[in-house]
């Protein structure tokens, strides 16, 4: 009778042992965030532009795109990112579908504009963008700096086409600059 009661007593003790509750951690273990490496030569993303105007008492259709060419020299954000420098087709057509201007632009079509400014080498032909009509002339921003999407640096400068098609440059002293320069053919 010993043996059984021994035998009761160990098999409860084990029952009982199993029963009770485990404690559980609350405690959740996430992996640390990955920061994402860029790998590889970037690219900024294509653009399009589409404005319908009235000039000199004709209408204009503009067309702007901007896309990567990658036979350019790379040129590199501040963190030292690698991206392909791009270059950036204006298209002004007359009412008839003939082209009034067509032509593809280079950060090298404005190295006058930009020496000096630190974005020679390493900044990228941002955009160029139609803003208005003045003095009889078509006036562009344009901008080259850090191709970086969220960078605020650039340098920016204005772009002219008179009634003959012909294209000059001047620093935009718009912006917060005490710059001043004259125009400048391109």
């Amino acid at each position: 009778m010993n043996r059984n009661l021994l035998i009761v007593l160990t098999l409860s003790s084990l029952y009982l042992a199993s029963c009770t509750k485990k404690t559980e951690s609350k405690d959740i273990i996430v992996p640390p965030p990955v920061e994402e490496v860029k790998k590889g030569t970037q690219m900024m993303p294509q653009t399009k532009q589409n404005h319908e105007i009235e000039w000199l008492g004709n209408k204009y259709k503009i067309a702007i795109v901007r896309s990567v060419n990658k036979e350019l020299p790379k040129v590199s954000d501040e963190n030292g990112v690698e991206y392909f420098d791009n270059e950036i087709t204006v298209r002004i057509t007359r009412r008839d579908g003939s082209d009034f201007i067509n032509r593809i632009f280079r950060k090298s079509d404005f190295g006058n504009r930009i020496s000096g400014t630190g974005f020679e080498d390493k900044g990228a032909l941002l955009g160029i963008v139609y803003d208005k009509i003045e003095n009889n002339k078509l006036v562009f921003a344009i901008s080259v700096g850090s191709p970086e999407i969220s960078s605020d640096e650039f340098f920016p400068f204005i772009m002219y086409i008179d009634r003959n098609g012909e294209i000059s440059t001047a620093i935009d002293t718009r912006m917060d600059t005490n710059i001043e320069d004259e125009d400048e053919g391109v």
